[in-house]
């Protein structure tokens, strides 16, 4: 494969990375938005916001289904994704690796 189209290649992978981000970035927003509009979601989103001292743990407190719920939201949204994008896929979404751009989808 000739040199200019490998950074053809690259490039295209890049923007599908930068996209992908901000779609994550906003879905992300407007996920923990919902956490705080809704009766019974914020009951399990609010252990979060309760912590009294901050330390690097903080941001962790969380009811396990709040976690779930957040999971199966954004394997959902990567899922979408991957049809899009071959290196955007849910096991990127579950293993954090949405920057490797050699993932198998």
């Amino acid at each position: 494969m000739p040199v200019a189209d490998r950074m053809v290649a690259a490039m295209k992978g890049l923007i599908a990375f930068v996209i992908y981000l901000v779609v994550l970035d906003f879905a992300g927003y407007w996920f923990h938005r919902w956490q705080h509009r809704f009766g019974v979601w914020w009951e399990l989103h609010a252990v979060h916001h309760s912590q009294q001292q901050m330390s690097l743990w903080s941001d962790d407190r969380n009811y396990l289904l709040d976690d779930v719920i957040k999971g199966v939201f954004f394997v959902a949204l990567s899922s979408v994704c991957s049809r899009h994008n071959s290196w955007c896929s849910w096991r990127s979404a579950i293993s954090c690796r949405a920057f490797s751009t050699s993932m198998p989808g």
